[in-house]
């Protein structure tokens, strides 16, 4: 049973690091087709571009210990409210232009939009491991709600906000879409 649980967890991490790799790709395709247009050589398709990704994400996963990966998180912590911090300059230097009406809601994308928050949310194989590493296991639940209730919140008020001043984000991701939309910001 117990190689059953182990087979099972590694096919699952494979299939979320897939659509992971192919996000991050989505993101440096739209980056290099935007900023270095002539050099076909790098943007030639999204297969291309999760081959140029996929050696750092195999990298990250041969840290072997929860202690390794923490310098690591520090600083893709720091970064991304660095990309949160200049998200934020962006929205307010358009707050003023917010379109006339918000984007109607698709009904047919909600399970798209529902299957993007669960894999937002996507811990499965780090969640036992934070609570064996924890010094006082008996804080775990309120650690670990608590956390969550706070990424919920970091989540949706960065969506709502993009949508309230961008209007309609497309283009995969908010980083794609203002890439791809550069000129009109």
């Amino acid at each position: 049973f117990r190689n059953y649980v182990t087979g099972s967890i590694v096919l699952l991490q494979m299939a979320v690091c897939t659509v992971f790799l192919s996000f991050v790709a989505g993101n440096i395709n739209a980056f290099l087709s935007n900023y270095l247009p002539h050099s076909n050589i790098f943007v030639s398709s999204t297969a291309l571009d999760i081959f140029m990704v996929a050696p750092i994400a195999a990298g990250l996963t041969l840290i072997p210990s929860l202690a390794g990966l923490g310098p690591v998180s520090e600083i893709a912590t720091a970064v991304l409210f660095a990309g949160f911090a200049l998200l934020a300059g962006v929205l307010a230097s358009n707050w003023d232009v917010q379109p006339e009406t918000m984007p109607a809601l698709n009904w047919v994308q909600v399970p798209m939009a529902f299957t993007s928050i669960l894999y937002s949310f996507e811990g499965i194989c780090i969640v036992l491991p934070l609570e064996a590493a924890m010094r006082d296991r008996t804080k775990y639940h309120a650690v670990f709600a608590l956390s969550y209730v706070f990424i919920a919140f970091v989540f949706c008020t960065i969506g709502a906000t993009c949508v309230w001043v961008l209007g309609s984000v497309g283009d995969g991701s908010v980083t794609a879409f203002l890439t791809n939309h550069a000129d009109e910001f």
